[in-house]
């Protein structure tokens, strides 16, 4: 049959499989996946109390979807998507972001400790491809895991998908998964029944500075109706947060950069603002090095930071890291000109591009909420409201900025009185969006937990920082009587509210398992 007419898909019985694990480590053999990660295992679930205790498993890996968020999430198309249906990769022009990993809702994807690349499950395409069966079904003893062509209806997959009760994993996301499974149990189907998972890796891990061994944990099924005994999740998998404080960091630098111009820009075309030439260059070079602190702390991210330049030579187009990577670039170069034709003094050109630059710089800093929402396997990030909170951001940090300024450069009472002002609104905004989470009814069980633990849990400590610090730097501004210690403090403690804010968006967002 053409290759082109062939659409694979693997479909994993569950009443056979009796939790051997040779799938894992046939995979392991075949690919030289080294200890501390995998592409495929057997997670385990005991349910009930002895003497009636039953397991299950469920045999987790990648699952090939149509629609896979991965592809799209990539920035450089490292993840790609066969002809054939198999979602593949290539290591050699994957840039380290991680994209992968945060839009993958089954949590297939892991960083090679070796290769420092993205990599996971690829149907062993190089057995595929020369008339061979993936390894996991050639060693499986009691034949439960099954490949074919679902564009062909003779073919044995086809025939059980036409006649036979299959489930696929978290249909809610419509990646559309070419992994079906028969008789899998509902409580391993879904892993936002248990809390918060304590594993830092697998059945056959290294151990890591920091993080809890142990193989196995115990939890309570929030709904007693879906378990009314204890249940332990053994070998679940549940590797180290993909994005950690760098991606706090970078969020944080970038609404310093674009909101300094910004907020000192829109301020001096409505002419509540001195126009001088030290006023625009004192505010493009602090927006020109917190731009740089952010590019800092993206590079900081990457496990391959040396291949950055692969998403402005090799862009795909679909990720919002390449769409954010170009509109900083563009941001950057629009500022640098402005600071030269205002030094020039080239009146029009100065003017045309000071709009350019601040258009540039909202697109800059409303484009991140949509990188987070393409992470379609981090539920509490699939938030409209982000584009919003994305805007107020910066115009409270901008004005923060302008306050530190104005011991600096000479301003009058108006000039102080317009920034309070202002800082006061978009305090109070920023504050509102931030206590929504409290009350916003969530769609997910998946965001439902991470709220919690947003709220009470482990990041829970950031979140209420953020509110109390806000709340002390808009009772400071109003309190305060022009540029005075107050307002200073008050900018202060607003920079550090908002990065203990997105600390514990970031933290929160990657509590829950996807597993």
């Amino acid at each position: 049959m053409d290759i082109l007419t062939v659409k694979w898909a693997k479909i994993i019985d569950q009443r056979k499989c009796i939790g051997c694990h040779a799938c894992t480590i046939a995979c392991k053999s075949e690919h030289d996946v080294p200890i501390g990660v995998t592409r495929t295992f057997v997670k385990q679930l005991q349910i009930g109390t002895y003497p009636s205790v039953q397991r299950h498993f469920q045999v987790t890996r990648c699952n090939q979807c149509e629609n896979a968020p991965c592809v799209t999430a990539c920035p450089t198309g490292a993840m790609f998507k066969r002809e054939d249906g198999i979602v593949d990769f290539n290591r050699d022009t994957c840039i380290g972001c991680k994209a992968c990993i945060a839009a993958c809702p089954y949590d297939a994807i892991y960083i090679d400790p070796d290769t420092h690349s993205a990599e996971k499950c690829n149907f062993c395409s190089h057995r595929i491809d020369v008339g061979l069966l993936p390894a996991c079904v050639v060693v499986c003893p009691t034949q439960a895991i099954l490949v074919g062509d679902i564009n062909d209806p003779k073919s044995q997959i086809s025939d059980i998908l036409l006649n036979e009760k299959t489930e696929v994993r978290r249909p809610e996301k419509n990646t559309n998964p070419k992994l079906f499974y028969l008789g899998l149990d509902k409580e391993i189907l879904k892993p936002s029944l248990f809390e918060e998972s304590n594993i830092r890796g697998y059945m056959a891990s290294n151990a890591r500075k920091g993080y809890n061994t142990s193989n196995s944990e115990v939890h309570l099924a929030r709904d007693p109706k879906q378990s009314s005994a204890a249940a332990i999740i053994e070998y679940r998998s549940q590797s180290k947060p993909m994005w950690d404080w760098p991606i706090s960091g970078y969020t944080w630098a970038k609404s310093l950069s674009t909101g300094t111009f910004i907020v000192a820009a829109l301020s001096i075309l409505m002419g509540k603002l001195d126009g001088s030439l030290r006023w625009d260059l004192y505010t493009g070079v602090i927006s020109t090095i917190f731009l740089f602190i952010t590019g800092f702390f993206l590079m900081l991210d990457l496990s391959h930071p040396e291949r950055f330049y692969l998403i402005f030579i090799k862009p795909q187009w679909n990720s919002w890291i390449t769409r954010g990577s170009f509109l900083i670039m563009f941001f950057g170069i629009s500022l640098m000109l402005f600071m030269i034709f205002r030094v020039l003094d080239y009146p029009v050109m100065t003017l045309i591009l000071r709009f350019i630059t601040v258009i540039l710089g909202l697109l800059t800093s409303i484009y991140t909420a949509f990188l987070f929402g393409q992470a379609k396997g981090r539920d509490l990030w699939q938030n409209r409201l982000l584009p919003i909170h994305f805007l107020v951001e910066p115009i409270i940090a901008g004005c923060a900025i302008l306050v530190l300024l104005g011991w600096v450069i000479p301003i009058d009472s108006s000039e102080i009185n317009w920034l309070r002002w202002v800082f006061i609104g978009s305090s109070v905004v920023n504050l509102t969006l931030i206590l929504m989470d409290l009350v916003i009814s969530q769609k997910t069980d998946s965001a439902h937990n991470a709220i919690r633990y947003l709220i009470y849990g482990k990041w829970a400590k950031y979140y209420w920082g953020s509110i109390i610090f806000s709340l002390i730097s808009i009772v400071l501004i109003i309190i305060s009587s022009g540029l005075s210690v107050l307002l200073l403090g008050a900018s202060i403690i607003s920079l550090i509210g908002l990065f203990a804010y997105w600390h514990a968006f970031v933290g929160a967002g990657q509590s829950m398992p996807q597993t």
